[in-house]
């Protein structure tokens, strides 16, 4: 489609001088001289065919029509330029609210190859289990755990999650394989919460007595460290896990699993992210990817 436009130059000049009611004003924002603004104004009013300043020795001041199109020019010339920044992959900072035992079990460990693979970007990370506002603007992605989606953000699903209970390789040689709830209370059973050995024991075994109440840590970072530690067996998480049982500190007990939450990235709703942040979020797409399949193929006793 054909538009007509005026000459982009001219037209920026007199939206500066607009805003302003100065070309001085508009000059030193522009970074040109008084005269440059003044000549680009003349040239925007000759081809309108109409004057959009009335020129006084003591100033400027708008017509009518000169204000009306300086209203309506810097809203259009603000988008255009927030268009073009966004897709301008270039240094810049990315703020990262993520729940700290995602970040400490998983994300951590893995963020060197995103500052290898991007080294202009300064990253942020915000530790915190607070559903962060996103209409302050001060995060551009979050990483959730939970059921999602959330009122006033986009919620992108990053993985599902299976809970199974895991344990120390030696204590895992003192079982049977597939073990029952029976065989499991033999044992310490390391609780995150008061709930989710319950779940576990109702979604496998239906229900039955309640689990034996353990070692109570209210953490699931220190429940997994614990298990791998040989203290009692946990339930794990097959993304928060995956580290530990790929080195052999940790062992999946049997091949029953029960679905919990999932991983989700929000963000705020009904604005673009910039540049830096959707470099993030493509490379978090792919490792996430990447550790489901992994998670999948590792051996199971």
């Amino acid at each position: 489609m054909a538009r007509t436009l005026p000459p982009l130059n001219a037209m920026r000049a007199f939206e500066a001088a607009a805003r302003h009611e100065s070309f001085a004003r508009a000059a030193a924002e522009l970074h040109v001289a008084p005269a440059a603004v003044s000549r680009h104004v003349r040239d925007f009013e000759i081809w309108l065919g109409h004057a959009l300043f009335e020129r006084h020795p003591r100033g400027l001041r708008l017509t009518a029509a000169g204000r009306r199109l300086g209203a309506a020019l810097t809203p259009l010339l603000d988008g255009l330029a927030a268009a073009v920044e966004a897709e301008r992959p270039r240094a810049g900072r990315v703020t990262v609210t993520v729940e700290p035992v995602f970040a400490h079990r998983w994300l951590l460990r893995r963020l060197g190859d995103f500052r290898a693979l991007h080294p202009e970007i300064d990253l942020v990370l915000e530790p915190t289990d607070r559903l962060v506002d996103f209409t302050e603007g001060t995060v551009d992605l979050g990483i959730r755990y939970g059921r999602g989606p959330w009122p006033g953000v986009e919620a992108e699903l990053l993985v599902a999650v299976e809970i199974y209970p895991v344990a120390s390789p030696a204590l895992a040689a003192r079982l049977p394989p597939e073990p029952t709830m029976a065989d499991l209370r033999a044992f310490t059973l390391l609780h995150e919460d008061g709930e989710l050995w319950a779940r576990w024991q109702r979604a496998t075994e239906g229900d039955g007595a309640p689990p034996p109440a353990g070692l109570m840590l209210h953490d699931t970072h220190l429940a997994i460290e614990a298990a791998a530690l040989g203290q009692g067996i946990a339930l794990g998480d097959s993304i928060l896990d995956l580290d530990d049982r790929r080195s052999g500190r940790l062992v999946r007990l049997t091949r029953r699993a029960v679905g919990d939450h999932a991983y989700w990235l929000v963000s705020a709703a009904r604005r673009r992210l910039p540049a830096p942040a959707r470099l993030f979020r493509d490379w978090l797409r792919g490792v996430i990817d990447a550790a489901v399949a992994e998670s999948g193929g590792l051996p199971i006793r």
